[in-house]
C-alpha cells in the first residue's frame, strides 16, 4: 500500500458584493501587503460559525452595515504565487435597513481601510463573462 498525500490545508472565507437599493456598488480602497486596491470586503472565517455568519461579521467590521444576504455569487481560490492559500464565498448583500452610514475602521487585522466609495455600474453593450478578482472590481464594476 503506497502512503498517501497529505491532505491541503485550506482556508475559508467570505467576501460581498454590497449593492445598495437605489442600485450604487460599494468599493472600498485598502491596502494590505503594501498594495492599495479597490475591491470588496471580506475576510477569513472564525472557528464557529457559518459562512453566511461569516460574511455578515465582516460586513460589519469593515463598514459598520448591517446587510442581508441576497445569493451567493462566486465560489473563488486564493493562491500565493504556487501555493493554494484559501475558497472564497462571494455574496451579494444589500444593506438592511436602509439607509445606513458606512463607518470605516483604520485597521481590520492587517488591512488598513483607507476609503469607500459608492457608485453606479455604468452599462455596457457587451460584457464577456470572467473570473474576477478582487484586484480588478473596480474595473469590471465599470468605475
Amino acid at each position: 500500500m503506497r502512503p498517501r498525500p497529505e491532505k491541503p490545508r485550506v482556508r475559508l472565507g467570505a467576501g460581498l458584493t454590497v449593492m445598495s437599493p437605489d442600485g450604487k456598488l460599494l468599493l472600498v480602497r485598502q491596502e494590505y501587503d503594501g498594495k492599495r486596491t479597490w475591491g470588496m470586503i471580506g475576510g477569513a472565517m472564525e472557528a464557529g460559525e457559518s459562512i453566511e455568519e461569516c460574511a455578515l461579521r465582516e460586513a460589519h467590521e469593515e463598514t459598520g452595515l448591517h446587510v442581508r444576504l441576497l445569493r451567493l455569487t462566486e465560489v473563488t481560490q486564493f493562491w500565493r504565487g504556487d501555493h493554494f492559500e484559501s475558497v472564497g464565498f462571494v455574496f451579494l448583500a444589500t444593506p438592511e435597513p436602509w439607509p445606513q452610514t458606512v463607518r470605516l475602521p483604520a485597521y481590520d487585522g492587517e488591512t488598513r481601510l483607507l476609503d469607500y466609495r459608492c457608485s453606479r455600474r455604468r452599462k455596457r453593450r457587451h460584457c464577456p463573462i470572467r473570473s474576477v478578482s478582487s484586484t480588478s472590481c473596480s474595473t469590471a464594476a465599470g468605475l
